[in-house]
């Protein structure tokens, strides 16, 4: 093995949209490669969070169109007590598809009831489209009601809900706008599509009861989203006719235990890629049973009509609680014959305590309904929710019902087993072939967490063979905290200090004035259970140290600008160091230092934290205004009254990271961060009594992007310094910026009437006002303030204009060796329309795109656009400052009907002179496979797919596909009954049916994952792929069984070398055939076969010897013998393509496509010379030809000389025929 190196990849820059030309082409056969395994694997870290990115590879679909990756992903944040794990262990997530997550704003958006005239923005988008929405006058209309004593709320809902997005390499929000068209903030184009079609009923929506109160409300919601790319394909989230992908989650102890209304919909995976064919992906789901999660929360109100009154006050703690009704996925299909089957079960693993779904009744004096005087009893729709036992398969399989009995038996958690990666059989349209099956082993018993302890990947059904992942954690096991028995820090992470509880009744008791110091972040407690160590397949390891998150400088709680502050510290865990080794004694580490200007000759403790904190904790806020009756008001919450973050999920971001090598080279990267020109804005305008929690316009998008990359040696020379500067592509548009009106009002009672203090802020936004909780008798409620902001979103994008390279020799920056600098220009959805390069010696390279909106008023291109396919580059041109060097261009046209848009063809252009067609795409099936293509020659290649179209089985050289139909009989391309021999069988009647053609067939192997598996090429002669039942290429044999090379994988060497080879291969020519024939074969030396302790070119010479030595031998003992032949193109005449083959031992096929640069015609005229003694005649044999418009025959002389007697031009000419030797 060669020494490895370590490589560490952050996500630097976001996608810049398409900016060069994707050239159509035909299908690639390719050749099996021996699998690779790497030493130890790279881990890249995201430095702006200063997160790893920890991924274990598990499988990806490949299509025509999209990768469709698998993975397993940690997340390495730290120990939060009161989350509970995912299905694959704590901090581990399966990575597949996709998904839309939402935030809502007061109403859900597709809430809609007239009995209660209660409608979500979806249905009263227009109340902000008018000129003065956001105005002082407009936000102080809206509080009239509440200033003049009145209660009730006005039920317009003014806030577009947030769409979260991710997947397959997509990211970013939605929003429905004041036009009620929907908007989306993405760096790539994306669009968003809901029919109103598509409101549907929940699942639970005739099974669950609804609460007197509300009876008659039983609110829609949305169904399905379909996202859209720039190619046209199409991502489907939600519901769809074969699955049902949506999550719903209510709080566990909702006003009035009302679950039909307010279990909502929050989640929508993705359900279906549908491809512009026929082709998709399909991923189906089944409902799991419900879950439930708990946090303990305390918080004080406190009303003051002057400053020294009694105050008014509502006072909650306790725990609060969510239930949700999960999906799980059990199949993802793709039209490919891929399927993946994922097994899972019920995991045996920590739960809450039954006791614990009691707390929500306890009252102000921490009692239990049953320890109250007299005993009470629980709320009768309490845990209703299982009405909807019928829809979930888990109950409905294990006798679970809803009898009325409050237990922690009616929630549970599943833990992925396995997943079984099939290709379909041949034989039958309904049996698969399993070839990757992938177990995940955990530690689950009832004290501890689900912990995921390695993952074992195997072949196909014949494997005994396993590829092991093995994981270690900080591992406490069961000395962890349980679930809500210990309090959390401000961001929720374990702190080890326990609630305090009631001795007498078991309640809680109160932290108060001492929960902010209570709540300071502890790093040891945050390291619990992290991930600390991966074992790889290869024997090679990662190990991981971390360090607690700290800061500089923090957001201020009433602006969004940041301040500058002492040092302080942020929950969660930043990484500190990765070292990585291969088993053999190599490693490697790197060290991360999140600090401002960086010298290794300083001490660390002398500079300050780069982090900024993404808002300082606030837990209590005292302040008074003028502007709303003149009143006083005191908050306090221990779960903090500012959000936490808006770094797109990070506690702190590092304007300034370092990267430090074993070695002591370094690197320093700068971030875009709050601190140097990408802070927030705050709210348009706003009427309120306090200034904490005010909405505020967010640019976090703009956040944690790549300024600048520097690179030094140990000795600290500068040896490289790249920057970048980003452009906003329509920040000014009103397009680009979505209304938003937040509404709120608050106020102090006489009486309180306590029905259930812990389910929200209010009910339905109107009714009766509640505080905490806390139903208000309307009688005794005495209104004061009403707050009224306007803010909005941004969905201007954001991406790189400018990059500037610069190189330095050992001497540093006083000599500057070389500047290179490429700025890119887009149009206004995104792509990039041109891109200029500019180097130190003062040349400019300059490369001009188009795209298909540029070609409006042409058919194919107007029904592009409208499809959505907007990403593909139709025309590019190629300058020399200002001198065109070159031209490519795509046509697109209609295939199948107007099915498809596809290429048609392409066409080049060199400097000035005329573009000429380089290939046309004649045919295409449903699923866009190319079924017939020509190059400049003419010559037409035909292909045939099968393995449910996924690959092509045969490539026919020289004949139009409608001259193949006739021949095939395409049930057998399907489904063949004895299998694969049948079906090239069938395939090879074309070489007797269309003997003038080229016929080259292939095989595949399903227990592989149809890897190649044969080729026959247009002599007959067969190459076979053998592999291993890892699905690894084992060997290659020959037409006659001959192994031609063999790899065995061995995962360790013995000894640890310093150096090893490369790959190196030399070319041998057979020298024992028979007269006429030849052959040749390549010898190859595999990478890191040879080790040296001197050098690399001492390790290449090693494996050098061995082919000098065997390569010869090898030739003449493996190399297949052909009969040789030779054609040369003479006097003025191009070939574009020659092939002569041999039938029998006195026929020879001859194809020849042959050009002049000026027309003419005569007698005799040689136009090339034939060699090779085999193929040479008696006597002169001729072969007529009528082609292009030009006539005659070519004469095959026993000399070798090939004549024209006719008439020939500048368009290609081809001439197929026999001769006779």
């Amino acid at each position: 093995m060669k020494r490895g190196k370590i490589f560490f990849a952050a996500c630097l820059l976001l996608n810049a949209g398409t900016y060069s030309q994707s050239k159509p082409a035909g299908p690639i056969i390719a050749s099996p490669n021996a699998a690779s395994f790497g030493q130890y694997v790279e881990t890249p870290v995201s430095y702006f969070t200063g997160l790893p990115s920890i991924e274990i590879p598990v499988y990806t679909i490949k299509t025509n169109e999209i990768n469709f990756p698998i993975s397993l992903n940690y997340h390495a944040q730290g120990f939060k007590p009161d989350v509970h794990p995912s299905w694959v262990g704590a901090n581990w997530s399966l990575n597949f598809g996709g998904v839309i997550t939402r935030k809502i704003n007061k109403l859900p958006d597709e809430w809609r009831s007239d009995d209660y005239f209660t409608y979500g923005f979806y249905y009263t988008y227009n109340r902000l489209n008018s000129y003065n929405w956001s105005s002082n006058d407009t936000l102080l209309s809206l509080g009239n009601n509440s200033n003049t004593g009145l209660i009730q709320m006005d039920r317009t809902d003014r806030e577009p809900d947030e769409f979260d997005f991710n997947f397959l390499g997509y990211s970013g929000k939605f929003y429905l706008d004041h036009l009620g068209k929907w908007r989306v903030q993405c760096n790539k184009n994306i669009r968003v599509v809901f029919d109103n079609a598509d409101l549907i009923d929940p699942f639970f929506h005739n099974s669950v009861p609804s609460s007197q109160s509300l009876l008659s409300f039983k609110p829609k919601v949305f169904g399905k989203f379909t996202l859209i790319d720039n190619a046209g394909i199409k991502y489907v989230f939600g519901k769809t006719d074969g699955t049902d992908a949506i999550e719903y989650s209510s709080s566990i102890s909702p006003p009035g235990f009302n679950y039909r209304v307010w279990l909502l919909a929050t989640s929508w995976y993705l359900a279906e890629i549908k491809f512009p064919g026929a082709g998709s992906i399909r991923i189906f789901y089944e409902r799991g049973p419900f879950q439930s999660n708990f946090q303990y929360f305390e918080s004080q109100n406190r009303f003051y009509v002057s400053r020294c009154d009694q105050p008014s006050a509502v006072d909650a703690k306790g725990l609060s609680g969510t239930v949700s009704s999960p999906v799980y996925p059990y199949l993802i299909a793709s039209s490919n014959g891929i399927s993946i089957d994922l097994k899972y079960s019920k995991s045996n693993e920590l739960s809450y305590p039954t006791s614990t779904y009691f707390e929500p009744f306890r009252d102000e004096q921490g009692r239990l309904p049953s320890q109250q005087s007299p005993p009470q009893g629980l709320d009768g729709y309490y845990f209703s929710f299982m009405n909807a036992r019928n829809s979930v398969p888990y109950y409905v399989a294990n006798g679970i019902y809803s009898d009325g009995n409050i237990n922690n038996n009616k929630f549970a958690w599943f833990k992925l087993d396995s997943i079984i990666i099939s290709t379909p059989d041949l034989n039958s349209n309904m049996a698969k072939t399993a070839f990757k099956r992938v177990q995940f082993n955990y530690r689950e018993n009832i004290y501890e967490r689900l912990k995921l302890l390695s993952i074992n990947i195997k072949g196909n059904i014949e494997s005994n063979e396993s590829q092991d992942y093995l994981f270690k954690y900080n591992d406490y096991g069961a000395a962890a905290p349980g679930y809500v028995s210990d309090l959390t820090d401000h961001w929720g992470f374990a702190i080890n200090r326990p609630l305090k509880r009631d001795p007498l009744y078991g309640g809680f008791l109160w932290f108060g004035g001492s929960m902010l110091s209570n709540r300071e972040p502890d790093e040891l407690s945050t390291k619990i259970d992290v991930l600390t160590e991966i074992t790889y397949p290869t024997g090679g390891k990662s190990t991981f140290e971390y360090e607690g998150n700290d800061y500089g400088k923090y957001l201020q709680t009433t602006t969004r600008y940041y301040a500058p502050a002492g040092y302080g510290k942020a929950g969660g865990l930043r990484i500190k160091k990765i070292t990585s080794s291969d088993g053999l004694g190599n490693s490697e580490a790197k060290e991360f230092f999140y600090v401002n200007g960086y010298d290794p000759l300083l001490p660390l403790t002398s500079l300050t934290s780069s982090g900024v904190l993404d808002g300082r904790p606030a837990f209590t806020h005292y302040n008074y205004s003028v502007i709303m009756n003149g009143m006083y008001l005191s908050l306090f919450s221990s779960n903090g009254v500012v959000p936490m973050s808006s770094n797109s999920g990070a506690l702190c971001g590092y304007s300034e990271v370092v990267e430090k090598s074993r070695d002591g080279s370094y690197k320093i990267y700068k971030f875009t961060n709050h601190d140097n020109g990408y802070n927030d804005y705050d709210a348009i305008s706003t009427i309120t009594p306090y200034q904490l929690g005010v909405p505020y316009r967010s640019r976090s998008f703009e956040r944690g992007l790549l300024l600048s990359e520097d690179i030094y040696t140990a000795g600290r020379t500068l040896l490289q310094k790249t920057e970048y500067t980003y452009v906003r592509i329509g920040a000014g548009a009103d397009s680009n910026f979505v209304r938003s009106l937040r509404k709120d009002f608050g106020g102090y009672c006489t009486t309180l009437s306590i029905i259930n203090p812990y389910s929200g802020s209010e009910a339905l936004g109107f009714q009766v006002p509640m505080m905490n909780g806390y139903y208000i008798n309307p009688a005794s409620f005495v209104p004061v303030y009403t707050t009224a902001t306007a803010y909005g979103y941004y969905t201007y994008k954001f991406l790189p204009e400018k990059i500037t390279r610069k190189l330095y020799p050992s001497s540093g920056p006083s000599n500057q060796l070389m500047v290179t600098e490429t700025t890119n220009q887009y149009d206004q959805f995104g792509n990039i329309i041109q891109t200029t390069q500019n180097d130190s010696k003062g040349n400019v390279v300059t490369t001009k795109f188009k795209y298909p909106y540029q070609f409006a008023g042409t058919a194919v291109y107007d029904s592009m656009v409208s499809r959505g396919i907007t990403g593909p580059v139709i025309e590019s041109e190629n300058y020399l400052a200002t001198t065109l060097t070159g031209k490519e261009r795509v046509n697109y046209g209609f295939f199948n009907g107007m099915a498809l848009i596809k290429p048609a063809s392409t066409l080049l252009q060199i400097s000035g002179n005329e573009p000429y067609v380089t290939t046309q795409f004649n045919r295409y099936d449903e699923y866009g496979n190319i079924l017939e293509m020509q190059g400049i020659d003419g010559l037409k290649s035909a292909f045939i797919w099968s393995y449910s179209k996924s690959r092509v089985i045969a490539k026919v050289t020289g004949s139009g596909y409608s001259a193949i139909e006739p021949v095939i009989n395409p049930q057998l391309l399907t489904y063949p009954p004895l299998g694969d021999q049948q079906l090239l069988a069938e395939v090879d009647k074309l070489r007797t049916q269309l003997p003038s053609s080229f016929v080259t067939t292939y095989l595949y192997n399903p227990k592989a994952g149809l890897e190649l598996k044969q080729v026959k090429d247009h002599n007959g002669l067969n190459t076979y792929y053998e592999y291993d039942a890892m699905g690894r290429l084992a060997r290659t044999r020959d037409n006659n069984n001959k192994i031609i090379s063999q790899v065995e994988y061995m995962l360790k060497d013995i000894v640890s070398f310093p150096y090893r080879n490369e790959e190196r291969s030399a070319l041998f020519n057979k020298n024992n055939c028979p007269y006429g024939y030849a052959g040749s074969a390549l010898y190859v030396v595999p990478l890191n076969k040879y080790g040296s302790f001197i050098n690399q070119a001492d390790a290449n010479q090693k494996a050098d010897n061995e082919i000098n030595a065997n390569g010869q031998n090898y030739a003449n003992s493996t190399a297949t013998c052909y009969p040789y032949w030779s054609y040369t193109s003479c006097c003025g005449f191009n070939s574009f393509t020659s092939n002569f083959t041999l039938t029998g031992s006195n026929t020879v096929n001859v194809l020849l496509v042959i050009q002049k640069s000026q027309p003419g015609g005569g007698a005799g005229i040689q136009i090339g010379t034939l060699s090779g003694p085999l193929f040479l005649p008696s006597a002169a044999r001729n072969i007529n030809y009528n082609s292009a418009g030009y006539s005659g025959m070519i004469q095959i002389t026993p000399t070798g000389q090939v004549k024209l007697y006719g008439s020939y031009g500048t368009m290609p000419i081809q001439i197929s025929g026999t001769y006779s030797l």
